[in-house]
């Protein structure tokens, strides 16, 4: 395809016109079948490129969250470029149960490509290759359905609350009405952080359980436009074990020799303090989070590695629990 007649529809189309194959094809300079056959291979090429009747017309456009945003060259170094190829393959594992993963898988080769032309490196590296030999696991959530996802970031865009029919693995079904703050990314799954106007409170709901959202209609309800609060994901996430919250307490966990240097290697709380024992060898743990259910089972889950110290409460949720797992191996 002539370059200069491709570029020049795109314009027009990125630009937001619509316009008739008349109009088109007297701003490009050909005939009208040589213009339908540019047309045509633009449309086999991905542009989506749309019809739509307007009287005896028939206008040609490209729907708004399909246009192209303007592009200005940008030279980078052989490093940089390499250090952008990795970041684009580890967002993919990041973003894979979303719906927004083939439109960053398309846009990353589309970028990646033109990075290396804009910095003369094009033919001299292989961005794709290169970052091939870097492995993120996908993320293990299920897929999140695209339709909640839209929703939920049009009320976080637009300040309205939502209406949603929420899974919970603890609490079963229920419908919710939440103020939308932000997405987070936790340990391989997605949250919404949102107000829940039924506790009062900031909770996080797996996007994954959210079967279906509707914002709430300000013309029919005085509360559906939210104040904007201070809120940063961090303030939710710093004080909890994963993400499920509670009262603020203490830990303190006995770690066994063979399992330091897990410990030392890792942090797997925000604040965690290590204080070794020189006499054995093993070490003291020590962090204040909220709610003890994540610490329980992160402690079971280091069989007698790890002892548990204070609290008494968690003690005995391990105790009891330990017992249970016992009762079923019993011969």
């Amino acid at each position: 395809m002539n370059t200069t007649v491709r570029d020049t529809l795109l314009d027009l189309f990125n630009s937001g016109k619509e316009l008739d194959k008349a109009t088109l094809a007297e701003e490009v300079g050909k005939s009208g079948r040589q213009l339908q056959r540019f047309l045509d291979e633009l449309r086999s090429q991905g542009a989506k490129i749309q019809t739509r009747r307007a009287g005896a017309r028939v206008l040609y456009f490209i729907p708004e969250e399909h246009r192209q945003v303007p592009r200005h060259p940008v030279k980078l170094t052989r490093e940089q470029l390499l250090a952008l190829a990795v970041a684009a393959r580890a967002a993919e594992a990041t973003l894979e149960p979303t719906p927004l993963i083939d439109d960053l898988k398309s846009a990353n080769v589309e970028v990646l490509a033109a990075l290396e032309k804009d910095s003369g490196l094009a033919g001299t590296i292989d961005l794709r290759e290169e970052a091939d030999c870097w492995y993120f696991p996908g993320a293990p959530d299920v897929s999140i359905r695209a339709e909640v996802l839209a929703t939920i970031r049009q009320g976080m865009c637009e300040m309205v609350g939502l209406e949603i029919d929420y899974h919970s693995v603890r609490s079963g079904r229920s419908r919710r009405r939440v103020d939308p703050y932000s997405l987070a990314h936790r340990d391989g799954s997605w949250f919404l952080c949102a107000w829940c106007r039924r506790n009062e409170e900031v909770r996080t709901f797996a996007l994954a359980d959210i079967h279906a959202a509707e914002l709430l209609d300000p013309a029919r309800d005085v509360t559906a436009i939210f104040p904007r609060r201070e809120f940063t994901p961090s303030t939710l996430f710093d004080n909890t074990f994963y993400v499920v919250g509670g009262t603020q307490v203490r830990v303190r966990l006995a770690v066994a020799p063979a399992q330091t240097r897990a410990f030392l290697r890792k942090n797997y709380h925000p604040n965690q303090k290590v204080r070794t024992n020189t006499k054995d060898g093993s070490i003291t743990v020590s962090f204040v989070c909220a709610g003890l259910d994540e610490v329980r089972s992160f402690v079971l889950g280091w069989g007698d590695g790890v002892t548990v110290l204070e609290p008494a409460e968690l003690r005995r949720q391990v105790r009891e629990q330990a017992l249970l797992v016992a009762e079923k191996y019993r011969e």
